[in-house]
């Protein structure tokens, strides 16, 4: 007596399996045999080309106050408060310890 099962067979490895899995919304986690495997997308939102824009306006701003800095420091104008330095500096720190950086 022989039981032919030709699921069974195809279950014999785990590499036969891949192929059958689909990975889309629609068929995420189901198995089909002769369905097309579907493939993964992405889609990328409005916000991310408003950030983009939004941080490409800012290297402007932040170029320009470089060069002010630079043309200050370069005249011997340019003058730094040592007690708010180090202020800032253990702020930052403790602001990355408290967020687990």
């Amino acid at each position: 007596m022989r039981i032919q099962n030709d699921e069974l067979a195809s279950l014999s490895s785990p590499a036969s399996r891949v192929d059958q899995v689909s990975t889309g919304p629609q068929g995420a986690g189901k198995t089909g045999g002769a369905s097309k495997p579907q493939v993964d997308q992405v889609q990328v939102s409005s916000s991310t080309e408003r950030i983009a824009a939004e941080l490409s306006s800012g290297s402007a701003e932040q170029t320009a106050r470089v060069q002010q800095l630079s043309a200050l420091y370069a005249s011997g104008q340019y003058s730094v408060d040592p007690a708010q330095v180090s202020r800032s500096m253990v702020g930052s720190a403790l602001n990355q310890i408290d967020a687990g950086l």
